[in-house]
């Protein structure tokens, strides 16, 4: 039997390498991303959540963003494409899965969503949280 970890890790890279067969690049990916890894974490018994907030690439600059958490750790397939703008010993790995208060990224909205969503999430969204 997996553990939880192992799930997560599991289901993140598969949605990235999924994503891959369609791009080079994960940028602008965030939002379909982090909604198929929630989905799928969500079908495997994983409480998850959609974050959408920002990332802060240096001390002046930052970018909106979506990523999904579970229990404060930050699973995000897609924070690659800030590392153009990043110092390289703050790079960001393909796959993230760290404590989130490791990482730059900064919450404004929380969400949940039902079970069973299709990719009309962008209309299913239901806050559970400002930050």
């Amino acid at each position: 039997m997996k553990t939880t970890v192992e799930t997560i890790l599991e289901v993140a890279h598969a949605v990235r390498r999924e994503l891959m067969l369609s791009t080079t690049d994960s940028e602008g990916w965030c939002f379909e991303t982090s909604c198929m890894i929630l989905e799928r974490l969500t079908k495997a018994g994983v409480q998850a959540y959609l974050v959408q907030g920002h990332v802060q690439v240096s001390h002046r600059r930052s970018y909106f963003h979506y990523w999904v958490e579970v229990c404060d750790y930050i699973v995000d397939a897609t924070g690659d494409q800030f590392n153009k703008w990043m110092d390289p010993r703050d790079h960001i790995p393909a796959v993230l899965y760290e404590p989130a208060v490791n990482r730059p990224y900064v919450k404004s909205q929380v969400y949940s969503l039902p079970p069973r969503v299709q990719y009309e999430w962008a209309f299913a969204l239901k806050p559970i949280g400002a930050y």
